[in-house]
């Protein structure tokens, strides 16, 4: 926005800088128009953030993560605290043990899919071990390697170098589990002495694959990241300006997004190899499928009887084979993972680094038994059933949603999960002079667009709406005047830039539309508008920013202000 609008402006919102529950205005400057801010109550929305990568909400389910004489048990062990760290601190702990089989551990109560995690040094002893209440994964400190893994239910293990002797232990589990332990081991197998030490700091257990970067806990579990209420400030599609996400409730019925060994998932004639590469997350993550060389088709997928409208979406990466099929009811689609187009059908494409595509496709479901996953392809989306067994694919993030296109990822870790409908509002009756006479400007990317629209919107103070710019499913934009429920629609596409603008003058309202005046509305009352309002009833814009004037600006600054 030029310097002379924005010193005549009454408000200015432009996504940058969120804290939970609150979306801050870059005017005024004492933070009185404010967005208040909500999602619901828990975890599950995720952003694309500015390095390009998949940010979600983390938590750390333990208490005391680094204070190991608290929250945790000895048993046949003793801690001394202030031992020199891997992040070179004096944060670490010695651990010794005084018996066989000596531990600390902490009782918890999870379920589904977990990452327990510790960073670990060899003291005079070379092993240490992580254990469940499925078995136990045993780490060699000395050689930075993974020994042997007791938990026939296990998925994996790894050990990573953070130097000076220091490794991050983690081991990964797809069950319900009631306690964790730290083994002090005397070798592979064997925890069997007496006597002996090491060195410990930061343990971690969080939902999801991999080990993310340590989050301190004292008496209570913490999240980071995108919490619940926390705006989303979104980078999707290469931005290098983010827009505001606001999206509609909508579930996430793949039980488990990640872990396509798990519940509700069937593989046919396919291998999987968890945590092979680097995912949209930048976390080692990713799943290899690879097919096998059985003669039929090859496939991961869901089974539902319902006769509903589904999107499904799924992260894919080319590995050594070029095209990949979608199946949604009874649409097919290929996707050519050379060309980032569809060779067969046509769906949802979304490119990112690193040779990643986000990929999905809609259809309405006849009520029958019908699948929905992907599959080994033909360019012409047929099902490809010969293979030598050595073609593969990288893939991260299924995602299967009511709804007639495929919202942003809503990990799930064993149960499906809901996310809610992003909401705000900013009380903005004391920046205005007259509740009848002012300007108004949004601009945004046109969204995706289900059954219905979504909006930004003026409201009085009793919440009654007064001026609406909305998306609806015709692919236009409107600019709505409720007194008489007059409107005006202009012709869009998904993607586009748009600004829209309302100059409001008693019982005389305009609209601009990308630097025209396209529609001139008349009213027997004058506008009472005191908050504005951000949240779709069932889609809604990316937003680039929000202006409010305490006057009606003349028509030839409402045509520089909006022209792109």
């Amino acid at each position: 926005m030029a310097s002379n609008f924005f010193n005549k402006a009454s408000l200015v919102m432009v996504p940058d800088a969120p804290i939970d529950g609150k979306l801050p205005s870059v005017k005024p400057e004492d933070r009185s128009g404010d967005f208040t801010f909500s999602r619901g109550s828990n975890l599950a929305a995720t952003r694309v953030n500015k390095s390009g990568l998949i940010e979600k909400g983390r938590e750390n389910l333990l208490l005391q993560s680094n204070q190991f004489d608290t929250t945790w048990v000895n048993a046949s062990s003793s801690e001394t605290s202030g031992q020199m760290g891997y992040d070179g601190s004096s944060d670490a702990w010695l651990l010794n043990k005084s018996g066989s089989g000596g531990r600390i551990y902490q009782n918890v109560a999870v379920s589904g899919l977990h990452t327990f995690s510790v960073y670990a040094k060899a003291g005079t002893l070379n092993w240490v071990s992580l254990w469940t209440n499925i078995g136990t994964s045993y780490f060699d400190l000395e050689n930075g390697v993974v020994g042997d893994v007791t938990a026939s239910t296990s998925i994996t293990s790894n050990i990573e170098s953070v130097g000076n002797g220091w490794y991050r232990c983690s081991f990964v589990f797809n069950t319900t589990i009631s306690q964790v332990r730290i083994y002090l081991a005397d070798g592979n197998l064997d925890t069997s002495g007496t006597s002996g030490s090491i060195y410990i700091q930061d343990a971690q257990l969080e939902q999801g694959l991999a080990a993310t970067d340590y989050i301190e806990t004292t008496t209570a579990a913490v999240q980071k990241g995108i919490l619940e209420n926390l705006p989303r400030i979104d980078y999707s599609g290469g931005a290098s300006c983010p827009s505001l996400l606001l999206e509609p409730q909508r579930t996430n019925y793949y039980t488990n997004s990640e872990y396509f060994s798990g519940a509700g998932w069937t593989i046919g004639r396919g291998v999987l190899t968890y945590n092979d590469a680097i995912s949209p997350e930048g976390l080692s993550n990713a799943v290899k499928w690879q097919v096998t060389s059985d003669t039929g088709a090859h496939y991961l997928r869901q089974s539902r009887t319902s006769s509903d409208t589904w999107s499904i979406s799924i992260f894919v990466k080319k590995g050594n084979y070029r095209y990949v099929g979608l199946r949604c009811a009874a649409s097919n689609a290929a996707f050519d993972l050379d060309t980032g187009t569809f060779s067969s059908g046509s769906g949802y494409v979304e490119p990112l680094d690193n040779g990643w595509y986000r990929i999905g496709l809609t259809e309405t479901g006849n009520g029958t038994f019908q699948y929905y996953g992907v599959y080994y392809a033909n360019s012409d989306a047929t099902e490809r059933n010969d293979a030598t067994g050595n073609e593969y694919y990288h893939i991260y993030g299924a995602q299967q949603e009511l709804g007639s296109y495929p919202t942003s990822y809503i990990p799930a870790y064993g149960s499906s999960v809901t996310r809610s409908a992003d909401s705000g509002v900013s009380d903005v009756d004391s920046l205005l002079t007259s509740n009848a006479t002012y300007t108004w400007m949004a601009e945004f990317i046109v969204p995706e667009i289900g059954n219905g629209g979504g909006e930004i919107t003026f409201k009085d103070a009793g919440g009654l709406s007064q001026l609406r710019i909305y998306c609806n499913q015709n692919s236009m934009v409107g600019l709505r005047v409720d007194e008489n429920s007059q409107n005006y629609y202009i012709p869009v596409s998904v993607g586009d830039t748009a600004k829209c603008l309302f100059q409001c003058t008693n019982g005389l309202v305009k609209g601009f539309y990308n630097g025209a005046l396209v529609k001139t509305f008349t009213i027997d009352t004058g506008m009472d508008a005191q908050k504005i309002h951000l949240g779709p009833p069932v889609s809604a814009p990316k937003v680039k920013q929000i202006a409010l004037f305490g006057t009606a600006l003349t028509d030839d600054e409402c045509i520089a202000l909006t022209t792109i």
